[in-house]
């Protein structure tokens, strides 16, 4: 198999501008901006069952989507205290037990069409880097024994979560009653965990363990066990993705994974070669930071990044996605529906929604 080949894709621009609205085409793919209502940098989002969404990012911003629109989450804090339980603002100052408005929101994993949690940091007055939202009321958690950045959220729906953490790059494992560290390295961040129940978990990042004078790389670690022991795959951890740093993990099944990097690099590992690709075409100066990759299937793979970038591969080749929408900035992540659709998020509230056309 072959992603070498760079063949621009033919697009049918239907650019208009409707109630702020804007829509282009993409060969069998329609994809519309939808309003978020707000015009902070959205960083994660997940889409649940029930079309149920979480997108998160700076300025504290948490957005809920019940099928119709986005609009934001509020609700209250509820803390624990030796003269009882106490209710903030989500949103009221940090001094006063509350998130504050200038916490940067990195990722979101959810538990289930009501709750879900948020990670970060700048998150409330102690800094912890995990909240949960659980349907009625907001609660400042532990994500570990430290409490560092996190950036990388997963969950399997029930009681496991898993957050990828940063400043050293860590990977702590909540087993319905407590948090545990499962992977620490000496330097670095983990960005992002993707996995499905039953197959194999994977995180990336940029993170390196230094021992006995040796140095080995978990830029691209795996768990056979639901995020209980993690190691390098040897295939992968021998190709020269070994020591590249990634930004965004997608995995089908046991055999098939994509990894996007810096400078329109992505990683394709089909479960006994790892081929490391330059998606993008031209000079250096021109290849952006791709920071979220998608998979349908292994002939309808999405990577999007720096500058508005979106990338499409057929399983053969890596092609640009070229769209309509003017300063459209850079877009952080991008993610299923589990209805055949895909979401983006971006920079200034951006939003959009991919779909098959019919």
């Amino acid at each position: 198999m072959s992603y070498l080949t760079h063949n621009r894709i033919v697009l049918t621009i239907i650019a208009f501008s409707l109630s702020c609205t804007s829509m282009f085409a993409q060969e069998g793919w329609t994809w519309t901006t939808v309003d978020s209502g707000v015009e902070s940098r959205l960083r994660a989002t997940r889409m649940g069952p029930d079309s149920f969404g979480v997108a998160v990012g700076d300025d504290s911003t948490v957005l809920k989507y019940d099928g119709k629109k986005w609009d934001p989450v509020g609700g209250e804090i509820l803390t624990f205290g030796e003269d009882g339980d106490k209710a903030f603002p989500f949103s009221c100052p940090t001094g006063q037990g509350g998130l504050g408005t200038d916490a940067r929101l990195d990722a979101v994993a959810l538990m289930d069409s009501q709750s879900f949690w948020i990670g970060g940091y700048g998150m409330g007055s102690d800094q912890r880097g995990m909240w949960l939202w659980n349907g009625t009321y907001w609660s400042p958690r532990e994500a570990g024994p430290s409490n560092d950045r996190t950036l990388a959220l997963w969950s399997d729906g029930f009681d496991i979560v898993l957050a990828g953490r940063g400043a050293p790059g860590r990977i702590n494992r909540y087993d319905g009653k407590k948090w545990k560290i499962v992977l620490e390295g000496s330097i670095g961040f983990f960005r992002d965990i993707h996995g499905q129940l039953g197959s194999t978990l994977w995180a990336c990042g940029h993170v390196s363990l230094e021992k006995g004078g040796r140095t080995t790389f978990l830029n691209i670690v795996r768990s056979l066990d639901n995020g209980v022991t993690w190691e390098p795959d040897p295939q992968i951890q021998a190709s020269p993705a070994g020591e590249m740093p990634w930004n965004a993990v997608y995995s089908l099944g046991d055999s098939l994974l994509w990894s996007a990097g810096n400078s329109g690099q992505i990683l394709f590992w089909n479960g006994s070669t790892a081929e490391v690709i330059d998606a993008m075409s031209g000079p250096s100066s021109r290849k952006r930071h791709l920071n979220g990759v998608c998979a349908l299937s292994s002939q309808k793979v999405w990577a999007i990044g720096d500058q508005g970038t979106i990338l499409f591969s057929n399983g053969e080749s890596w092609t640009p996605v070229e769209t309509s929408i003017e300063n459209i900035g850079d877009l952080h992540e991008i993610t299923s529906d589990g209805q055949g659709g895909l979401w983006i998020v971006g920079d200034a509230g951006l939003i959009l929604h991919g779909q098959p056309t019919p």
